[in-house]
């Protein structure tokens, strides 16, 4: 899990602050050419591999894009 967590935890997270548990797969390298925040360098990432980041009690959850719905809003209650 540590090496899925290095730019979270590089930025000054601690373990209890984010769970990236459901993110696969695991990237072997990334290249930071210059300083930057911590979003701006998680953008690319989610672009090619496919997740987002939820904040939600206080935990930045991240989950892969693509899978089964939670729950289905009814067409009236839009």
């Amino acid at each position: 899990m540590k090496r899925r967590s290095l730019l979270l935890s590089g930025a000054g997270l601690a373990g209890a602050q984010y769970n990236v548990t459901a993110l696969v797969p695991i990237v072997d390298g990334f290249l930071i050419e210059n300083q930057a925040t911590c979003r701006d360098n998680i953008t690319p990432l989610q672009t090619g591999f496919f997740f987002d980041g939820v904040e939600s009690g206080g935990v930045m959850t991240f989950v892969m894009r693509g899978g089964d719905p939670l729950f289905t809003i009814p067409d009236n209650d839009l």
